[in-house]
């Protein structure tokens, strides 16, 4: 059994040199001298971390485009060995050490093989001496790495142009019906192995309500206008999707071959950042037409996104694809949008989109936490607003929260499955809260009609008054109370406000050095006008005191502006009085430990490094957001 080792600024306990050497590091900003100083016992974890040399992927000049950074056509350095892109919510395996030390099956703990050869027998992408070319494939060989996710089901034969799935659903799934008198919600967009299976995740949902006869068995319907998943990782992740092996109706290696982002030879973005966004700005270098041509399977075609409200990014916030590609298709849809000759809709007012990003566990080694810090600051220049979760928060959060989501454990394991199952349920509460004003005794769901620009919008202006026209990051929490048969009362609404913004924290934030926020209550049908004139009569009061956004006379000055509101939703499914919430701009402390890590590393010269260094303005101006710094004026 092994002997854990307690950190001495904290007392906190670690299985390994390693974890305790990285928590020093991200949590109490100690420098590698200063760490061994004080723990001897760490000599064996500061090597083999991404410090050291690394081979090259190049992105030719004459065949791809290196995107945002176009005057450089070499592609970032990974960490040597095999890498792999996202599986399950942000990744595939448990986190990768930087230890170097070998292990059982003759690689280090960062995949490296001990061997002096320097190739990897299949997948990932590959990291050889040599440079990797990001040229189109003609050989149509696919080398990829299968995690330890359940063997996908993948049926036999040669891929064939218009083979069908055994399961008969409508062409393209029912979430991507039109009816063109419908006011939809989203368009949905996956990216990356986390992406790909939150795409599942909502798609399972619907068809869980929708086979168990219940009453809310056409809202996602009604709210998603369409759905699509797209990868650099094809042959594993994306091949071994719901989306692809079920919904879709062709054969899942046409799907997976369609709905890829890249070139076909490679697979997987290596979890560099740089390489995910350089592999989305050849696929649109590909296209001669509008956003995407028809690579993806024309899941951006201007039929399916058009009368969407939004779009809503679903992706890793460390991982290659996902921190990579998902800005990058941000800013092209954005550009279509804005053309006038590309026929894009969207309610006529311009492209709304969203990212729902998921942080990873705190062990998220060197290379993630650069991929965080840079895809952070690059997502943020590209989209109206941030949603980061936080897998840690997703594990501690209710059951009684979590959507009842079947089918899901063919396709991911069980901790993802859980975190998507509180994930979804907040996302569904977003999708729901566009409902129509009112509904009688009889309805299965009523609300306010709360637009999706509401919910960021107060806080946008604030932003765009202080000259920095950045995202607004929201951080999300979520609570409940139950009242049984008794009355909703203001104590039962003070109670719901503490639990919410205390423990119902879906990522690490400081409530009270928040811009303000959104805030929807979801009631029982038989509690609804209860909870309606209570909040009416106290909410504002409860929420402005110091224990909770602390934005009474006495904490701020000046003619600082707050805005919170409050709206409401009735459903029929549920037992309990809930609040979801938004708070604007907190303070986040992973993020803030991410920003501290990467001020102490960059300047040196390391491609990661140069990374920091290239983006770094666009980083602190992102996080000159969070928290009320700049509101001090």
């Amino acid at each position: 059994m092994s002997t854990k080792i307690a950190c001495d600024e904290c007392e906190k306990e670690f299985e390994t040199p390693t974890e305790l050497h990285q928590h020093l590091e991200l949590d109490h900003q100690m420098d590698t001298d200063e760490a061994l100083r004080r723990h001897p016992e760490l000599m064996g974890s500061v090597t083999g971390t991404v410090d050291d040399e690394q081979p090259e992927v190049t992105f030719p000049e004459d065949e791809v485009s290196a995107g945002e950074n176009s005057s450089e056509n070499t592609g970032p350095e990974v960490p040597d060995g095999e890498t792999t892109d996202e599986v399950g919510v942000t990744y595939d395996e448990e986190p990768v050490d930087v230890v170097g030390t070998p292990n059982d099956d003759g690689t280090s703990d960062f995949g490296e093989e001990t061997s002096t050869e320097g190739s990897t027998e299949d997948g990932g992408v590959s990291v050889s001496q040599e440079s990797v070319d990001m040229s189109p494939s003609t050989s149509g060989s696919n080398r990829s790495r299968s995690g330890e996710e359940p063997e996908p089901n993948v049926s036999g034969g040669e891929p064939t142009e218009e083979s069908e799935s055994v399961r008969a659903v409508d062409q393209d799934g029912h979430l991507d019906q039109f009816d063109a008198d419908r006011n939809y919600r989203w368009f949905l967009f996956g990216v990356g192995g986390c992406g790909g299976n939150l795409i599942d995740s909502v798609i399972l949902r619907s068809e869980t309500l929708r086979n168990g006869g219940m009453e809310l068995d056409d809202a996602w319907p009604k709210a998603v206008r369409g759905v699509a998943t797209t990868n650099t990782n094809s042959a594993d992740e994306l091949n071994g999707t719901y989306y692809a092996q079920e919904y879709r109706t062709k054969d899942a290696r046409d799907v997976a071959r369609e709905y890829k982002i890249g070139p076909d030879g490679i697979e997987g973005a290596g979890a560099v950042e740089q390489i995910g966004s350089q592999a989305a700005q050849w696929t649109f270098d590909q296209a001669e037409d509008d956003f995407a041509g028809l690579q993806w399977g024309g899941a951006a075609d201007h039929s399916r996104i058009n009368g969407a409200q939004a779009v809503i990014f679903l992706h890793s916030a460390v991982k290659g694809t996902g921190t990579g590609a998902t800005p990058v298709i941000a800013q092209e849809l954005d550009a279509a949008v804005d053309n006038n000759e590309t026929p894009y809709d969207l309610l006529n007012t311009g492209l709304t989109s969203f990212s729902v990003s998921v942080l990873p566990d705190s062990t998220a080694d060197e290379l993630e936490t650069s991929n965080g810090i840079v895809g952070f600051a690059r997502l943020a220049k590209e989209v109206d607003a941030i949603i980061p979760f936080d897998n840690e928060n997703l594990d501690e959060t209710p059951d009684s929260l979590r959507a009842n989501i079947e089918g899901t454990d063919n396709y991911q394991v069980h901790k993802y499955r859980e975190r998507n199952e509180i994930l979804v349920s907040f996302l569904e509460t977003f999708a729901f809260s566009g409902v129509q004003k009112g509904g009688d005794e009889g309805s299965v769901m009523g609300g306010d009609g709360f637009d999706l620009e509401d919910a960021y919008n107060p806080a946008r202006v604030l932003n765009t008054d202080d000259g920095n026209s950045m995202a607004v990051v929201m951080a999300p929490a979520y609570g409940e109370i139950r009242t049984g048969s008794g009355e909703f009362t203001q104590q039962a609404l003070e109670s719901l406000v503490t639990n919410t913004l205390t423990e119902g924290k879906l990522v690490d934030f400081d409530h009270e050095t928040g811009w303000g926020g959104a805030f929807l209550f979801e009631t029982p049908q038989s509690q609804h006008k209860q909870v309606e004139k209570v909040v009416n009569r106290h909410f504002d009061d409860i929420v402005e005191r110091p224990e909770h956004l602390n934005t009474g006379e006495d904490a701020v000055e000046g003619d600082q502006m707050f805005p919170t509101r409050a709206q409401y939703l009735f459903r029929s499914d549920i037992d309990s009085v809930r609040l979801w919430a938004l708070i604007y701009n907190p303070e986040m402390s992973r993020l803030t430990r991410w920003r501290n890590w990467g001020e102490r590393h960059r300047g040196g010269p390391q491609q990661y490094q140069q990374r920091l260094d290239e983006k770094w303005d666009e980083i602190e101006s992102v996080f000159s957001l969070l928290g009320r710094k700049n509101l001090e004026q």
